[in-house]
C-alpha cells in the first residue's frame, strides 16, 4: 500500500471487489441465452451474454455502495487513492483468464472513474 493511503485499505478494497466479481459471476446464469435458445451458463461457455451484463455490475456496485471505496480519510490524496483502486482492478485482471470476471473489472473501473466527484482523474493504465 503506498504510504499516503490508510493501513489496510488495500485488503479491504481488494475483498469488496472480489466479492463484487463473484456476485457478478452468480448473477450472469439469469441473464440468458439468445431467444429460442435455452439458458446455459455464460462461465461454462467462457462468453458474455449478449446484453445485460454491464447493468448487472452497476447494480451490484451500487446496492453495495462501493462508490464508498472512492472516500478518501483525513490526509489521503483522492487521486492517490483512485489510482491505488484501479491498480487493484488492474492486478485481478492480469491473474485471470476467466472472460466474465474480465469484464466485471473493466465495467468496475468505469464505474470508479465515472463515481470522482468533483473532479475525475484519469484510469492509469501502465505502472
Amino acid at each position: 500500500e503506498p504510504p499516503g493511503l490508510i493501513p489496510g485499505r488495500g485488503r479491504a478494497a481488494a475483498a469488496d471487489i472480489k466479492a463484487l466479481l463473484a456476485d457478478f459471476e452468480g448473477r450472469l446464469p439469469q441473464l440468458g441465452g439468445s431467444p429460442g435458445r435455452p439458458r446455459r451458463r455464460a462461465s461454462e461457455e467462457g462468453k458474455l451474454p449478449r446484453a445485460g451484463a454491464f447493468q448487472v455490475v452497476r447494480y451490484i456496485y451500487r446496492q453495495n455502495g462501493l462508490s464508498e471505496l472512492l472516500v478518501p480519510a483525513m490526509g489521503e490524496s483522492p487521486r492517490e487513492l483512485f489510482h491505488f483502486l484501479c491498480g487493484i482492478c488492474w492486478r485481478l485482471l492480469l491473474d485471470t483468464e476467466d472472460l466474465p470476471r474480465r469484464a466485471g473489472l473493466l465495467f468496475l473501473v468505469y464505474l470508479l472513474y465515472h463515481s470522482q466527484h468533483p473532479q475525475r482523474f484519469d484510469v492509469p493504465v501502465s505502472a
